[in-house]
This record gives C-alpha cells, sequence and structure tokens, in this order.
C-alpha cells in the first residue's frame, strides 16, 4: 500500500470485480455471479481498512481524481 502502483493495481481489481457497478439482471444467475464478484471486492476492501484506513482513503482519493480526470477529458473530446 505503499506505492502508489500497488494501490492502482488494487483499485482496478475492486473495479473489475464489479464494486462500482450494478449488480442485478434479469438473469438470476447472471446476477449471483456478479454479486459473488462484487463480494470479493466488498471483503478486500474491508481488509485493507482494517489493516491500512488512511491508505484506503489515499487509495480511493486517487481512484476518484483519476476517474473525473478521465470522464472529463471525455467530455472535452466529445465537444470537439
Amino acid at each position: 500500500m505503499l506505492k502508489r502502483d500497488g494501490r492502482d493495481v488494487l483499485m482496478r481489481i475492486i473495479e473489475k470485480a464489479g464494486y462500482f457497478g450494478d449488480t442485478h439482471s434479469s438473469d438470476p444467475i447472471v446476477t449471483a455471479r456478479a454479486n459473488g464478484r462484487r463480494s470479493v471486492a466488498v471483503e478486500l476492501l474491508a481488509d485493507i481498512e482494517r489493516v491500512a484506513p488512511d491508505d484506503l482513503q489515499q487509495m480511493m482519493s486517487e481512484y476518484y481524481a483519476r476517474r473525473n480526470t478521465a470522464r472529463n477529458k471525455s467530455r472535452d473530446d466529445s465537444d470537439d
């Protein structure tokens, strides 16, 4: 958690596990799979919060800053 690259990797795992997305689907199998993946991210975040709460806050701040930067860039590109 000391290096930004490590925090970035963890956030990519959490994001890909569906933590920030919708897990519901009209197909109950798809919903169950998505909820299972998301539960891994929830457990990972809980473990990080338990052992390194300050690093978790920094990791989340960096994630949201990157996400907002990417959204703003996308909007700027679509305006051209």
